[in-house]
């Protein structure tokens, strides 16, 4: 069970256990006391405008095996990866996720599976390497973003792509 879902499951249970003993009608601890408007904290989203990326950035988080053969256009590889929404303000830089594949994941290199700049951004690696992707809106999701995914308008798009094994052709 990955941390949010255990977080949420957590504070659900701490506030029945607060409605079931009174706390929340008889407390007196002024928290308790301020109204539902006061404790809504609004979503901010990036202002995306404000942030300019240009180009791809690649930056490999793990080099992979020495041994092993680099990958290429057309070969059959298992990976893991995550998404996200570039978020500056955030830890990481991870904004919001928009979607994750920890279970392994067959593709073919420049088939069209992911991103391009992704597929792109694949060759060249080698088993056991991690690469990061920074992507702009206009080599990702474009001006529009993307309602199926719920990706905002003119999001920058990180990617991080580790490469479990090669497969034979």
């Amino acid at each position: 069970m990955n941390v949010r879902r255990r977080t949420i499951i957590y504070y659900l249970l701490a506030g029945f256990l607060l409605i079931q003993t009174g706390c929340v009608r008889s407390c007196s601890w002024q928290g308790f006391n301020r109204s539902p408007q006061s404790l809504k904290k609004p979503l901010i989203v990036p202002n995306y405008s404000e942030i300019t990326v240009q180009r791809v950035v690649r930056q490999d988080l793990v080099p992979g095996a020495l041994k092993s053969p680099s990958i290429g256009l057309k070969d059959k590889i298992s990976i893991k990866y995550q998404e996200w929404i570039y978020s500056p303000k955030e830890k990481d830089n991870q904004g919001p996720i928009i979607s994750e594949n920890l279970d392994p994941l067959i593709i073919t290199v420049g088939s069209g599976e992911l991103l391009k700049e992704v597929e792109k951004g694949l060759v060249g690696m080698k088993v056991g390497g991690k690469r990061r992707f920074i992507i702009p809106s206009s080599l990702a999701y474009g001006e529009s973003g993307s309602l199926l995914k719920s990706i905002p308008a003119k999001a920058i798009i990180m990617v991080d792509v580790e490469v479990l094994s090669t497969l034979k052709r």
